[in-house]
């Protein structure tokens, strides 16, 4: 289960990515942020080894795959993993997919 502490991170995360990396607006996430209320984040067992088999790895431009994957972003508040376009159910509309690790968990949001 995550803690209340690792979901603020997570919203914090997400929002500093949406806003350029902008840390005024990330703590103050609950009025900027996409990703307003840390009840809406989910946890997952899935690995990010899953996430990477799911949602797959971006290549660079030349098809080799990078040492560090491009998903990752760092970001004050830990790292996080976006995806662009991911469907997560046959005939739904594609969204954007946060994944940030906590060890034994990890935290997830689509937007």
């Amino acid at each position: 289960m995550l803690t209340l502490d690792q979901q603020i991170n997570f919203c914090k995360a997400v929002t500093y990515f949406n806003s350029c990396e902008n840390e005024e607006l990330a703590e103050n996430y609950a009025e900027e942020g996409v990703l307003e209320n840390p009840e809406e984040v989910v946890m997952t067992l899935d690995t990010l080894e899953d996430f990477f088999k799911f949602a797959g790895r971006r290549l660079l431009r030349n098809g080799m795959r990078p040492d560090v994957p491009l998903e990752l972003n760092v970001t004050p508040y830990g790292n996080l993993y976006v995806w662009d376009k991911v469907q997560a159910r046959k005939g739904e509309q594609r969204k954007t997919l946060f994944v940030m690790d906590f060890g034994t968990a990890r935290a997830s949001f689509l937007y």
